[in-house]
């Protein structure tokens, strides 16, 4: 297992860290380790990009452009595993809708 680095800080492991960056700021952009800066505040998105995640985007995307043509409601049900991204997902979801609201006026 790699080592965290020994300069001060506290150093997060980077799975780990990619799962807390929606509520936590981390520097260091290579290596296994990130080290943590600060926690969020609530205007702030998460720092690391949807990865892997082009299907389900796709899918999401196609849910909010029908709902802003149509004026119509939907409901989107988001399940997996515990871990698999659910979470940051759902706040990708939420980032698309508030763009496309300002892009409408809204």
């Amino acid at each position: 297992m790699p080592e965290p680095p020994h300069s001060p800080g506290l150093w997060v492991e980077r799975g780990l860290a990619v799962q807390l960056a929606e509520h936590y700021a981390f520097a260091g952009d290579e290596g296994a380790f990130l080290r943590y800066l600060h926690p969020l505040a609530d205007d702030q998105g998460a720092r690391f990009d949807l990865v892997g995640r082009y299907v389900e985007v796709g899918q999401l995307l196609s849910v909010l452009e029908s709902t802003c043509a149509y004026q119509g409601g939907h409901l989107v049900y988001v399940r997996g595993v515990a871990g698999i991204g659910k979470t940051r997902l759902s706040a990708e979801f939420v980032e698309m809708a508030r763009r496309c609201d300002r892009c409408a006026g809204g």
